[in-house]
């Protein structure tokens, strides 16, 4: 027996075997004909002669009719099983690589803190003020990496019940902004990108998990960055609206098609093939900021800037 064949067993025993119930209801419908056509035959009920034959022949095409829809839908149901079964195996594979490169980054990412670790601590010479800045932004960017890849291998290898709980904490979301765009800093003037922010004045709390937060926001930063052509301009602006904190990004990219608008958010969906990625930051933004009941959406239009909005609820 094939492995595609031993999955789609294992299919129909979790859904019960569609097929046999299919067998039951065709030949309840199927008694109707049946006992149309015995009464004809065999029936003391006088019937006029020229009508027997019509009558045996109607039922014969009903019958006929019903085994050939019977042939049909077993047929649909085959393809859509083995389509089920196709699927997730391909999820599976997916998820077994995605561990396995959450597993392997962990080494090099773990040499890599070694090394700015001992460039903060001064080996082998001393750092000035700026460089031990810059040391401690690439170690925090290098904590959140790890967590985030710990995260991945929870996800694939003990389920995504344990890894969906939320570590809720009350926070700013501006800091959040903020050390971002600090992130960011560096890509942004390299492709020299002009990033403007536009920050509320008035604090902006929510209660949520502070590190998917911070993984959203980068995602829709990254995607901004990514998306924007040398020279081109960025706006990032937080405010308060009717009891939700909003962050808006605005970039000066490529206009997105309105048919995209909510395709590019799907796992692996890519509006631009030649821009480095996997299609999947924006689907994980939009997880994370649903996981804590609030909404993530794109607009787009010829000559103006494109616009994601995310909305989180503020902290009561």
């Amino acid at each position: 027996m094939s492995q595609s064949d031993l999955e789609l067993k294992v299919l129909l025993r979790e859904l019960k075997n569609p097929y046999q119930r299919l067998h039951f209801v065709f030949l309840l419908v199927s008694i109707i004909p049946l006992l149309s056509c015995f009464y004809i035959v065999f029936g003391k009920t006088p019937l006029l002669p020229e009508l027997v034959p019509v009558l045996l022949f109607s039922n014969l095409i009903l019958i006929l009719g019903y085994v050939v829809g019977y042939r049909a839908v077993t047929s649909i149901i085959h393809k859509i099983l083995a389509y089920a079964t196709r699927t997730k195996r391909l999820e599976e594979q997916r998820s077994t690589l995605a561990a396995a490169l959450a597993h392997d980054l962990k080494s090099p990412l773990s040499i890599i803190k070694a090394n700015v670790s001992n460039l903060k601590a001064g080996i082998p010479d001393p750092p000035t003020p700026k460089q031990a800045e810059t040391a401690k932004l690439c170690m925090d960017v290098a904590d959140r990496m790890a967590s985030i890849l710990m995260g991945l291998i929870e996800t694939y290898t003990l389920g995504n019940e344990r890894s969906s709980e939320l570590t809720l904490s009350s926070f700013d979301i501006r800091e959040i902004v903020e050390e971002q765009l600090r992130e960011f800093g560096a890509v942004s003037r390299a492709k020299n990108i002009d990033v403007k922010t536009l920050l509320s004045r008035l604090v902006l709390p929510i209660n949520a998990d502070r590190l998917l937060i911070t993984r959203a926001v980068n995602n829709l930063l990254n995607n901004a960055i990514k998306h924007t052509p040398p020279g081109g301009k960025i706006l990032v602006k937080t405010t308060g609206v009717d009891g939700f904190a909003q962050l808006e990004m605005f970039n000066t990219g490529q206009s997105i098609p309105q048919d995209k608008l909510e395709k590019i958010f799907e796992s692996y969906e890519r509006l631009d093939s030649s821009v480095e990625g996997h299609g999947l930051g924006l689907a994980i933004a939009r997880s994370i900021v649903e996981a804590h009941h609030g909404k993530v959406w794109a607009e787009s239009g010829a000559g103006q800037p494109n616009c994601f909005t995310l909305l989180l609820p503020l902290r009561i």
